[in-house]
């Protein structure tokens, strides 16, 4: 199962996309966990994109326990494939997180933040950042620069602490994060 999944990533970094969901396929329906939630990647990026097929995918992926693949359905709950439900989005975004996805720590974190899929929780959602930060993922050094800016989560204001953390957010890629260093 992993030489399919190999050869499905292969085949997508070659721009063949619809190619690579064969192998791919055969990969998760072999419970390969990454050829599930590759699949699902796959299907989203498709010319005419597959979503029913993604969820279907990365479901089976976060089943198996992969980190990503929780993720990723976590992100289809928010904004693209699926009908809006921030409290699943929340769900599979803790799992992605405990799973040890540090990209579904930060963005579990922004729910909690935002209060979205259910209570808002400050104190966690900067112990999220922090901890997706220190992994240097970018999105959790630029939220970690809000909590900092604004004295979020039981954290002093320090706009200097801030300024290095949109920086360390910036360098990563995180768009937010750039847009934060130039201040409100």
């Amino acid at each position: 199962m992993a030489a399919c999944n190999e050869h499905g990533v292969d085949l997508y970094e070659a721009g063949k996309s619809e190619q690579a969901l064969i192998p791919l396929k055969t990969a998760c329906a072999g419970d390969l966990p990454r050829g599930c939630t590759n699949l699902g990647i796959g299907q989203n990026t498709l010319a005419a994109p597959d979503y029913t097929g993604a969820i279907a995918s990365f479901t089976r992926a976060c089943e198996l326990g992969h980190a990503t693949g929780c993720s990723e359905l976590g992100s289809a709950f928010i904004d693209r494939q699926a009908h809006i439900d921030l409290e699943a989005a929340r769900k599979f975004k803790d799992k992605a997180c405990e799973l040890g996805s540090m990209d579904g720590c930060s963005d579990f974190g922004m729910l909690l933040a935002r209060g979205e899929g259910g209570p808002a929780d400050m104190d966690r959602a900067v112990q999220l950042f922090q901890k997706a930060c220190a992994a240097d993922v970018a999105s959790g050094c630029g939220r970690l620069g809000l909590s900092y800016q604004h004295g979020f989560g039981g954290l002093p204001k320090d706009l200097t602490k801030a300024k290095e953390l949109f920086d360390q957010g910036c360098k990563g890629g995180d768009e937010e994060a750039c847009a934060n260093q130039k201040g409100p």
